[in-house]
């Protein structure tokens, strides 16, 4: 968060290990290039003479699954495939060869029965009835839909399974499965699915059809790494270098309306919360997507919730926190143009009022009798509405406040709140937080930034409190949290009061 560029020295970003998670399989897009990898290093010898086990040989093997540690199969070069752009435009695809995996697809010595795939689909409605991320979609008919056409392959349906069977986990759940082997289950639709959507990207030229299926697996494999991985680095990899970039491949267009709207309206709230927890660029800030976001709205007809608005704006801070960051660390003193970057000082400071007027317009709004009838219900998605612009509040001041000598030192009148105004934004999210995960069906990964902005900010120790307890209500299901709660107790551990 924008704490850690001064007082803060270990960001969440930081804090993440450099390295593939345990299950996770790398897609990259560099210049709209697909590149899926397969499992990462490989245990040694010693490693395995260490267990006491042998790796069985399958993909991944039993053994090694059981024990969740990564098997010692050879490693392959990825399948990949260029979406490139000609002159006029028009993208063109060129294929490029790969070396084919020794077993084409993940065999554990498991069977389910038809009755157990059906219990599966059953707990992936449940993990999504208990993960709702706004009010719009209707995800699992949207999915279901997508999944009767597999012409392209499995891969899509292989995500639910994997999803619906780590839900069943996270439940301790035995209605028509067998819990000794749902792990298995989940690793192994898991592992086929990653396959399968390698394969699919690898006749993406042939099969431009299966564009909403490979973004919606990219999604629902990177929910899998959230509630497996407690770095959250496997599901950086999915959303940065899979879902984000499959769409900016594929191009605003594709998100006009049907399917590719719904997933964009689904996809858009992660997009934005891992811009500001990074703080890194995000693509929605680009002109054209800002574009579509406008068309969608205009083609509500006043409908737009102030959820939805609050997001812009997010976006907007999150972009000005990467200008100011630019401009504070990255000017070379050697070689600055000082006319020039105080005339960028002073825009960046600019942007700042305008985004802090631009918050309190959006405070000031009426929230429309309709909106408040929809959101009680589908969920209190009013109490993530308000713990969001909270939270937006503090950040936009902390763009400025962490490095306040800065912009005094250059004369310049910062954007930033009084301590008590982001005292009283840091109870408010608390108090909000609260209702979410306590009286609602919304995603616990939703709060996670609001919590971690109050974390920053939190001085008392029944907020420290709170803020720890919130995070282990979110670590049942996603482990991912974990890393949280480590950053914030290396924040307080560093903390000094305001004076």
């Amino acid at each position: 968060m924008i704490g850690s560029m001064r007082r803060q020295s270990t960001s969440v970003a930081q804090l993440f290990p450099k390295r593939v998670s345990r299950h996770a399989k790398l897609i990259s897009l560099n210049r709209y290039h697909f590149e899926y990898k397969p499992s990462v290093s490989p245990l040694s010898s010693h490693q395995l003479h260490q267990h006491n086990e042998r790796c069985s040989g399958s993909v991944p093997c039993s053994n090694c699954v059981r024990r969740r540690v990564e098997c010692t199969f050879e490693q392959q070069k990825p399948k990949q495939i260029w979406i490139n752009q000609d002159e006029s435009g028009k993208k063109v695809v060129t294929r490029v060869s790969a070396v084919t995996c020794k077993s084409q697809s993940p065999r554990l010595d498991l069977n389910p029965t038809g009755d157990q795939i059906y219990y599966l689909s059953h707990y992936f409605e449940t993990f999504l009835r208990r993960n709702s991320c706004n009010t719009k979609t209707d995800i699992f008919t949207d999915v279901i839909g997508l999944m009767k056409d597999q012409a392209s392959g499995t891969f899509l349906h292989d995500a639910v399974l994997s999803l619906g069977a780590m839900q069943a986990v996270k439940l301790n759940a035995s209605e028509g499965i067998d819990p000794s082997k749902t792990y298995n289950l989940a690793v192994h639709y898991y592992s086929k699915s990653v396959l399968g959507l390698r394969n699919a990207l690898e006749k993406f030229d042939q099969e431009p059809s299966a564009r909403h299926r490979i973004l919606w697996t990219t999604h629902l494999l990177g929910l899998f790494e959230l509630m497996t991985d407690a770095t959250g680095e496997g599901w950086i990899q999915h959303l940065v270098h899979g879902t984000s970039k499959a769409l900016v491949a594929a191009g605003p267009t594709s998100c006009q309306s049907g399917h590719g709207q719904r997933f964009f309206t689904e996809i858009r709230i992660f997009e934005v919360c891992r811009a500001i927890i990074f703080n890194e660029p995000t693509f929605l800030a680009k002109a054209d997507w800002r574009c579509l976001i406008r068309e969608m709205r205009a083609k509500e007809q006043g409908n737009a919730d102030l959820l939805d608005e609050l997001l812009d704006i997010i976006v907007s801070c999150s972009t000005l926190r990467v200008r100011a960051k630019d401009l504070i660390y990255y000017s070379d003193a050697d070689d600055v143009n000082l006319p020039k970057h105080l005339d960028d000082a002073f825009d960046v400071a600019q942007e700042g009022f305008r985004l802090r007027q631009s918050l309190i317009d959006w405070e000031a709004k009426d929230q429309p009798p309709k909106q408040q009838t929809v959101e009680n219900a589908s969920g209190n998605f009013s109490s993530l509405t308000k713990a969001f612009f909270a939270a937006t509040s503090i950040y936009l001041s902390g763009v400025f406040d962490y490095e306040i000598p800065y912009w005094q030192d250059m004369g310049i009148v910062a954007p930033n709140l009084s301590e008590e105004e982001i005292q009283m934004h840091v109870i408010n999210i608390l108090t909000h937080t609260n209702s979410v995960l306590y009286n609602s069906s919304i995603s616990p990964l939703l709060v996670l930034f609001p919590l971690r902005v109050a974390g920053a900010r939190s001085w008392q120790g029944w907020q420290q409190d709170c803020i720890m307890q919130n995070l282990l209500v979110v670590e049942r299901t996603f482990p991912v949290a974990a890393a949280f709660r480590a950053d914030l107790m290396g924040v307080w551990a560093r903390m000094s009061p305001p004076t």
